[in-house]
């Protein structure tokens, strides 16, 4: 059957989802939202739909910020952080990543589809922004974080 030949091909690589306990699920939920909390300015919402963008907007404004600092020190990017840097932004990526397991898939899929109507012009996705107007970097981050979720 050539449908199962294809997401034979598609699949290949992709990981299986790691199952956490219900107690890093919450930590997890309680950062996300202090995140979009303090970011945004709003009351805490643990079920906003706006939770893994400010999670994976944060991931790559950190990356972009220690890129910044590296380069206006001279150093190269990859080998130059501090241990405790590489650690702090190792965990920080992690913490995006399991953003998916705690939020319905829907929502990241629905997440991953609106940042590639950025990318695709002729997707069509309501409220898609031009892609002027967006940081790629983040655009990037986001879609590498998302795009795990259309396999389960």
């Amino acid at each position: 059957d050539a449908s199962s030949e294809f997401h034979s091909i598609l699949s290949f690589g992709v990981q299986p989802l790691i199952e956490y306990s219900n107690s890093i699920k919450e930590m997890v939920v309680l950062f996300a939202t202090a995140i979009y909390r303090i970011g945004l300015q709003v009351a805490p919402n643990e079920v906003d739909p706006r939770i893994p963008i400010m999670t994976w907007s944060t991931c790559a404004f950190t990356i972009q910020c220690l890129e910044d600092l590296l380069e206006d020190e001279g150093k190269a990017l990859f080998g130059s952080l501090q241990s405790r840097q590489h650690s702090g932004l190792k965990a920080l990526v992690q913490f995006a990543a399991v953003q998916r397991t705690t939020v319905p898939q829907h929502v990241i899929q629905q997440h991953l589809v609106r940042l590639l109507g950025v990318l695709l012009p002729n997707l069509k996705v309501e409220d898609t922004p031009s892609l002027l107007d967006v940081d790629l970097f983040h655009v990037l981050v986001g879609a590498v974080l998302s795009f795990p979720s259309s396999y389960w």
